[in-house]
């Protein structure tokens, strides 16, 4: 349609200029040949000086347009606009014809008296009737147009001086067989090339639109493969274009959307797991107490009672990450100091650490500028939970070491054990859920995989970043990097 629209503009554009420079062409013609009319005109001008008897008298301007025309074409031939004027043919009664003097009835603007002048042949009267005359100040002296911007102008000078103009209309239909003719065979010039662009054009856009259909029949059928949980679907891209680019986008999707349906089907599996655990050792507990294998005694209520609170944290811990992917877990954002928060935190671990052997090594400083944006308690449960994860995996007698550092308006804080270390391809998956490198020392342990994955969120959504690493002692390091602020409320 698009095509078709600019088709019928075109062609409508070029029927339109052609007719109007057709036109302008044959005016131009006609008014080279009008310089017997344009000198008739300025001795008229001399005779009367000035304008005022063709302005007071239109039939004899019009008689001069007359004889001025009828002994350019001698009277014999038909007008024909647009001819290039060449030699005047002998008048009958002329000198040449009868080998005697140019009659002097014949001369221009004085026709005998009591004689009229021979009618206008055919398309001499329509030319008659479109010739005007204006002063040199363009305005209207005789003839029927009104208009000077209308008319093809030819300037009347006498002695160098613009004394008037000669004006042929513009406006006006073709009537002559030969002008008719050759602006119907432009017209149909047109027509044939227009017909031929839109067949060319047409079958463009059917070769376009096969190389655009295919690429989306591939990709309608690869988003419905998708949709039928199909997530190894791959499109093949064969360009580099918009349709290529989306393609690979699609296939980078369909990758994507495999891998979380995996973690989604191990995520099940983990949950499963863990929280069967602890309830197939409560249920085997009760048994032994309905049963009266095992006595009720505060050795078997505290062992119930471990179960339990397991329980209780791996669903508090699913409970915040579940907020934290839905983007609802809760964070007072305010100015705090995360160096006092993890001393501080240090001091509630100082009797368990202690009981197991393990030393607190501090080498932090509080500053009052190590402030930054953030919810304190959730920080307090992030350096928690990292503090209980070297507790549960490192060796005992051992250490754990604090150390801060500024890294480009971050504050950097380290916690690194005494070790054991972790293999280097395990590194970048502590922190995913359930991630754990002995999964067979987890009952052992009672890790449940969940805390080092919630203190990733909690960190990202205070904007800073936390990475693993093995240190050069052989132990593990937690690096975690919070942006500094600059100013506000302090609270420790």
């Amino acid at each position: 349609m698009t095509i078709i629209l600019s088709l019928i503009i075109m062609v409508v554009t070029l029927r339109i200029h052609a007719s109007i420079s057709f036109s302008n062409f044959i005016n131009d013609r006609l008014m080279e040949s009008m310089d017997d009319l344009k000198e008739s005109l300025v001795s008229e001008h001399r005779r009367y000086n000035g304008w005022d008897d063709l302005r007071f008298n239109p039939d004899r301007f019009r008689n001069i347009v007359e004889s001025s025309i009828d002994d350019r074409r001698g009277g014999h031939e038909k007008y024909q606009p647009g001819r290039p004027p060449g030699p005047r043919p002998p008048h009958p009664d002329s000198h040449d014809f009868h080998g005697g003097p140019f009659p002097e009835r014949y001369k221009r603007h004085e026709p005998e008296s009591g004689r009229s002048m021979p009618p206008p042949m055919m398309g001499q009267q329509d030319l008659i009737d479109r010739i005007s005359l204006f002063d040199a100040d363009k305005t209207p002296l005789a003839g029927i147009s009104q208009d000077a911007d209308k008319n093809t102008l030819g300037e009347l000078t006498d002695n160098g001086r613009i004394i008037g103009y000669l004006g042929i209309d513009k406006n006006r239909a073709f009537t002559e067989p030969r002008e008719t003719g050759f602006i119907k065979q432009q017209f149909k010039a047109f027509y044939i090339i227009g017909f031929a662009v839109l067949i060319l054009s047409a079958l463009v856009s059917f070769i376009l639109s096969r190389h655009l259909l295919s690429p989306v029949k591939g990709l309608i059928k690869g988003t419905q493969d998708v949709a039928s949980f199909k997530f190894d679907t791959r499109i093949d891209v064969r360009t580099n274009d918009e349709l290529g680019k989306l393609a690979s986008d699609f296939n980078s999707m369909a990758m994507t959307l495999g891998k979380y349906e995996n973690l989604r089907k191990q995520w099940i599996s983990d949950i499963s797991h863990e929280l069967r655990t602890p309830l197939s050792v409560l249920q085997a507990e009760i048994e032994a107490l309905e049963d009266g294998v095992r006595a009720l005694d505060h050795k078997a209520l505290s062992s119930l009672h471990g179960e339990i609170s397991r329980l209780t944290k791996i669903v508090n811990d699913l409970h915040d990450l579940s907020l934290s992917d839905s983007g609802m877990l809760y964070f007072k954002m305010e100015t705090v100091n995360p160096v006092a928060i993890l001393l501080e935190t240090l001091r509630h671990f100082e009797a368990v650490c202690k009981k197991q052997g393990v030393t607190l090594i501090s080498k932090l400083n509080d500053q009052p500028t190590s402030l930054i944006s953030g919810d304190g308690d959730r920080l307090k449960q992030m350096f928690s939970n990292i503090l209980e994860n070297a507790l549960k995996y490192m060796t005992k007698p051992g250490s754990i070491t604090f150390r801060q550092a500024a890294r480009k308006n971050h504050l950097v804080l380290s916690i690194e054990d005494s070790g054991p270390g972790v293999p280097a391809n395990s590194l970048p998956r502590l922190f995913d859920r359930f991630y754990r490198i002995e999964s067979s020392r987890s009952r052992k342990l009672g890790g449940s995989g969940l805390g080092l994955s919630i203190c990733k969120n909690i960190i990202e959504t205070m904007g800073g970043g936390i990475s693993a690493r093995n240190t050069a002692e052989g132990g593990l390091g937690i690096d975690i990097e919070l942006p500094l602020s600059t100013g506000g409320h302090r609270k420790s």
